[in-house]
């Protein structure tokens, strides 16, 4: 059984697009610098418009629970199939070439994952319209132990695999601890 881990997601503050160029995870750099340019390699590409929740407020009121529900599901699938599109079109190109082998589609937080060859994630860092490229580290599940897997150390949680695939010390040291920011972890568990 293999066990993906996926980066927290936060919902944008606003429905934007934010960067130039997209920030690569520091585990996405280390694999690429080390992997067979042959082997495929699990990425997760955060598209830098993301949807404002909090501008939907005025919409929902008055609305059931169900449909509130139902109208933000509807508005976070409407981002992704507007800003996927183009990128989609392009990953079509390099799956019919070979050098992807899979693409899985997360409306929820207006995210693609990709297993593709080292060449294509390069060639995504200044791809238009991408925010982040991580890293998504594959494991067998039987090989995880307690700490491997983000048991509190008695040192504290920086050492751990799963922080360090989000670049949380990063994050950390740059002062920002995830006050007034909402997340949502969009993780199946396996494969």
């Amino acid at each position: 059984m293999k066990l993906r881990s996926y980066c927290a997601i936060t919902i944008g503050a606003s429905l934007s697009t934010a960067s130039l160029a997209a920030t690569v995870s520091t585990c996405l750099q280390e694999e690429l610098r080390t992997l067979p340019e042959d082997q495929y390699i699990a990425v997760n590409v955060r598209l830098d418009t993301q949807l404002n929740v909090s501008a939907l407020t005025p919409y929902l009121q008055g609305l059931s629970k169900t449909q509130r529900r139902m109208t933000v599901i509807r508005a976070a699938k409407d981002v992704a199939r507007r800003t996927q599109e183009p990128l989609l079109a392009h990953l079509a190109d390099l799956k019919a070439d070979g050098a992807i082998m899979d693409i899985d589609l997360l409306w929820a937080s207006n995210e693609i994952q990709l297993l593709a060859l080292p060449s294509v994630a390069r060639g995504l860092f200044d791809h238009p319209g991408i925010a982040h490229l991580g890293f998504n580290k594959i494991q067998d599940v039987d090989v995880l132990t307690d700490a491997e897997y983000g048991a509190p150390s008695e040192e504290g949680n920086a050492d751990l695999w799963n922080l360090q695939m989000i670049d949380a010390p990063e994050a950390w040291a740059q002062g920002f601890m995830g006050q007034g920011v909402l997340l949502a972890n969009v993780d199946t568990c396996t494969d």
